[in-house]
């Protein structure tokens, strides 16, 4: 945020005479937001993925102890299936955070 603020297009909001909380909100906020969104992004699916320890660790069921359940059965359809969906539960939200920069940044424009 403060790498935002020192921008020139800051400086000629200031120069404009905008409103301190107009400058933050609407042009330096929504700048600075991008990386924040991308990490978060990345976190929630890496939460999602690793739920492959914790459902291990104690004995819940679910997707991550049905992986684990397969690979020490050598089942390799159900394996491919588990990994199949945590990748596509990665991908998808690495795909709506993509969605939010649209939202968040004006220079950002998907044709």
């Amino acid at each position: 945020m403060l790498e935002v603020l020192d921008s020139h297009y800051i400086d000629l909001a200031r120069a404009k005479g905008a409103p301190k909380s107009a400058i933050i909100w609407r042009h330096a906020l929504r700048n600075a937001a991008i990386p924040p969104i991308t990490f978060a992004g990345l976190t929630l699916a890496g939460f999602i993925t690793g739920t492959v320890v914790t459902e291990t660790v104690f004995s819940w069921p679910g997707l991550g102890r049905l992986a684990v359940d397969a690979v020490l059965q050598n089942d390799f359809p159900l394996l491919t299936g588990a990994v199949l969906l945590v990748t596509l539960m990665y991908l998808a939200t690495s795909f709506l955070a993509d969605v939010a920069y649209v939202y968040l940044d004006p220079r950002i424009r998907y044709t």
